[in-house]
């Protein structure tokens, strides 16, 4: 008898642990909550998740017109060519998953701009990325674009060591070379660990824009830009081009870059 009362009390003492446990874990507290609109930070495993399904939705966007679609006869890179009649530029838009609200919106505006858009997207791509490959100078070499808008940045904004990008950032230049280019820096969906600096220590400023405090609305995964906000992104950086002493360019306007186009 005195057994099985002490067999009973043990199953109910490890019930009474067990429940405590539970209650410890509902209870633990966690630093986004109490907090308005608090996200934690995405993991790795995460962010992969995301991109996956931002390329997803994208390519179904970018892909409604499959005669645009080609790939790069080396390197296997999926390209988007908007020919415009009696176009006198080229635009070159290539870079992280983020082009793709870009790609949208200028490609509405090549006529009026007389321009030929080539979108050659990298999704998932890191400075070291394009470092390591001579991805860039071939589209360059390939295209002979009259601007390159080279958006990048966003998949490392939250590395904590951004440091170690700085060659990777140095070598992109080279890349780039003599041409005429922009790098549009990441908008920012939280703070930065330093990309952004680390780009601009480097890019001259009339060639660097800084989109990271821009008010920008965002998909479900509260990183990548609705449709709408890209349209929107694409105009900030349309007129910002346009009042750049620099690039003597319009997306929406006559073009009146040195060179003209047969």
């Amino acid at each position: 008898m005195s057994l099985s009362i002490g067999y009973r009390l043990g199953l109910t003492f490890a019930g009474l642990l067990l429940l405590a446990f539970q209650l410890a874990r509902l209870t633990a507290p966690n630093p986004g909550w109490g907090l308005p609109d608090a996200r934690p930070p995405l993991d790795t495993a995460q962010m992969r998740a995301v991109r996956d399904s931002l390329r997803r939705d994208s390519l179904q966007a970018l892909t409604a017109r499959p005669r645009v679609r080609k790939r790069h006869p080396r390197t296997k890179q999926m390209l988007f060519d908007e020919p415009t009649r009696n176009s006198r530029y080229r635009v070159l838009l290539t870079g992280d998953s983020m082009g793709d609200g870009l790609f949208m919106a200028w490609r509405k505006q090549r006529r009026q701009g007389r321009f030929d858009l080539r979108y050659a997207p990298w999704y998932g791509s890191t400075t070291k990325n394009w470092a390591t490959s001579n991805q860039l100078a071939d589209l360059i070499a390939g295209y002979d674009p009259d601007l390159v808008v080279f958006s990048l940045g966003a998949n490392e904004l939250l590395n904590h060591r951004v440091h170690a990008s700085e060659p990777y950032v140095k070598e992109i230049l080279r890349q780039l070379g003599s041409a005429n280019y922009v790098w549009v820096g990441p908008p920012n969906w939280q703070e930065d660990t330093g990309i952004n600096r680390l780009i601009a220590k480097h890019v001259p400023a009339d060639r660097f824009f800084l989109s990271k405090d821009l008010a920008l609305d965002r998909r479900d995964d509260g990183v990548h830009l609705t449709f709408e906000a890209g349209q929107v992104w694409a105009d900030t950086i349309s007129r910002w081009v346009e009042r750049n002493p620099r690039y003597r360019f319009s997306f929406g306007g006559p073009p009146n870059l040195p060179k003209a186009r047969r």
